[in-house]
């Protein structure tokens, strides 16, 4: 196939293009040129005369009308395309691809935080989207010749997840009405966590490298928390199975063409991870349980600085890890154990902090050093009374994280 991958130098998109030169597939890469890929990644690009890397800002819609070529695209995989103006400047390039080819296909890049409600488990490809707020303008009581404009969406709580959810499903409808008379020609893929070696986020790094280093780790009281994730490398793999499938040949089945990925729902836990951790050394860390609440209380932020950690009270995200990925499983989705994941990551992980002379580079994500001393000295004075004090106190209120983290929860490492 002759593929395009508007991305492609950082996590997701390089390793697609990997995968696609691999199997002796044809790779153009459009792009800025401005993200710098990780130098120690496992894999670097083969070389081929089969890959070929263009400059350009998609933003600018006479750059990509650039990409429109007499040999035509069997598809393109969009890695990047984070609004709505993003994808109508891709516009002239999918119809021309369209009217030349009944086989092309176009992949976006999608994610989970595109639904509206994670209360509830199970989210399946149908549920409902956010929605852009609605503004309103109303008069105002102190004074009649002025009004006031304030953006409203009841439906659009905090859990709903920020702009970054609503620019992505807004990117969704727009690239469903360029695909409305051939709709069996767009794949478009919500993801879970991506992991895998390279991650730019270090979220799962963050738990390899502290759970393989002696020392106290702590660790939230909330290891039967379900989780999922998909490693880059076997989305790509999945990616370019379904591009050889023939759109024209699936028939009803192949509606809706959307796919949730990911673990199966509940098949994966926190718990899983740490115990897979700690057995990729002889010397592991000590591992140190502490209140979910006690966390909190100390000002301690789920996913950010508990990487991957929901709060298990927390009503509004019970259905953030554990959405329905059974149509992916369906169309051959296949996921490698979590072991081989993490053994990856951590054999990333040291090469990357053997080569550098600073202090093994500060991960993106966790609890600093010092915060980690901090919370240990405190836990060690009080957490006994902590302890004894919840078993008889009240369920805890539900917790509603505020915008900016779950903005940052959402935001995957886009090429």
């Amino acid at each position: 196939m002759k593929i395009l991958i508007l991305g492609g130098t950082v996590f997701l998109g390089r390793a697609i293009a990997n995968a696609a030169l691999t199997n002796g597939h044809h790779v153009t890469l459009f792009n800025r040129g401005l993200s710098k890929p990780d130098p120690f990644i496992a894999q670097a690009f083969p070389s081929s005369d089969r890959l070929i890397q263009v400059r350009g800002d998609r933003q600018d819609p006479a750059a990509l009308k650039a990409l429109i070529t007499n040999t035509p695209w069997d598809a393109v995989i969009d890695t990047c395309g984070t609004t709505v103006e993003m994808v109508a400047n891709t516009a002239p390039l999918i119809e021309d691809q369209l009217e030349r080819s009944p086989h092309f296909r176009y992949v976006y890049m999608s994610t989970i935080a595109v639904y509206e409600d994670f209360g509830i488990p199970g989210i399946t490809e149908s549920d409902t989207l956010r929605s852009p707020p609605r503004t309103v303008e109303i008069a105002d009581e102190l004074d009649d010749c002025t009004s006031t404009v304030i953006t409203k969406n009841p439906a659009t709580a905090a859990n709903s997840g920020g702009v970054y959810g609503t620019e992505r499903a807004d990117c969704e409808r727009a690239l469903e009405q360029l695909f409305k008379k051939h709709p069996a020609n767009l794949i478009i893929l919500r993801p879970s966590l991506l992991v895998g070696p390279g991650d730019p986020t270090d979220r799962l790094t963050y738990w390899v490298r502290r759970m393989t280093q002696p020392g106290d780790a702590i660790i939230p009281n909330a290891g039967q928390q379900c989780l999922q994730w998909v490693d880059v490398r076997d989305l790509a793999a999945w990616i370019l199975a379904l591009l050889g499938r023939n759109p024209l040949e699936e028939g009803p089945i192949y509606f809706p063409r959307v796919f949730n990925v990911g673990h199966s729902e509940k098949m994966l836990t926190l718990g899983d991870v740490w115990r897979s951790c700690l057995a990729l050394v002889d010397k592991p860390a000590t591992l140190v349980p502490m209140d979910e609440l006690f966390l909190l209380e100390s000002g301690v932020q789920p996913w950010l600085e508990v990487p991957l950690w929901v709060p298990s009270f927390d009503k509004t995200m019970r259905g953030f890890t554990r959405m329905d990925t059974r149509k992916a499983e369906r169309y051959g989705l296949v996921l490698r154990p979590i072991s081989d994941t993490l053994r990856d990551v951590f054999e990333w992980d040291q090469q990357r902090a053997k080569a550098s002379e600073s202090q093994a580079d500060l991960l993106k994500s966790g609890l600093a050093e010092n915060r980690q001393i901090n919370l240990l000295k405190s836990w060690s004075e009080q957490g006994g009374n902590i302890a004894a004090e919840r078993a008889i106190a009240p369920p805890p209120p539900e917790q509603q994280p505020s915008q900016s983290e779950l903005e940052a929860w959402f935001i995957e490492g886009d090429d």
